[in-house]
């Protein structure tokens, strides 16, 4: 199978597996949500900049975001101790709750995925991902 054919093929893979209902709702939150409470609660207060570049997300996705999980009390929106003209987003304790809550159940769903899947399919996915999230760090840093 040639480079073009397999790239349509793990394309057709990924879209089929996002639709699934499993994955599409595998947490009550939005991928965007979950990533922001998680990144919070894995880095502890962050500016909303601080917050695009880990997540690698737009101002306004970003800003829209802490509006919902702020709106669901996940989230309070504070002044920097460092510097109190600029807000950190900060997780509230029910946001310390729901993204340890939420982590569990991902990791629980994803076992059992791994857990039918077998432990040496289970690590060359694991193999596979890892490579491909080297390579386009590489090709990042290269500027390509």
């Amino acid at each position: 199978m040639e480079n073009r054919e397999m790239a349509v093929r793990l394309f057709e893979s990924i879209s089929t597996l996002y639709a699934l209902p499993d994955c599409r709702k595998m947490a009550e939150y939005s991928r965007g949500e979950l990533l922001v409470l998680l990144t919070l609660e894995k880095c502890g207060p962050l500016t909303p900049g601080q917050l695009i570049n880990i997540t690698d997300s737009s101002s306004a996705h970003v800003a829209k975001i802490i509006r919902k999980l702020t709106s669901k009390g996940l989230v309070s929106r504070n002044a920097d101790p460092a510097d109190k003209r600029r807000v950190v987003a900060e997780l509230t304790e029910k946001g310390h709750q729901t993204a340890r809550e939420q982590y569990e159940q991902i990791i629980d769903q994803v076992a059992g995925l791994m857990n039918s899947l077998g432990e040496e399919k289970s690590r060359q996915v694991i193999s596979a991902i890892d490579d491909v999230i080297r390579i386009i760090r590489n090709r990042k840093e290269a500027g390509l």
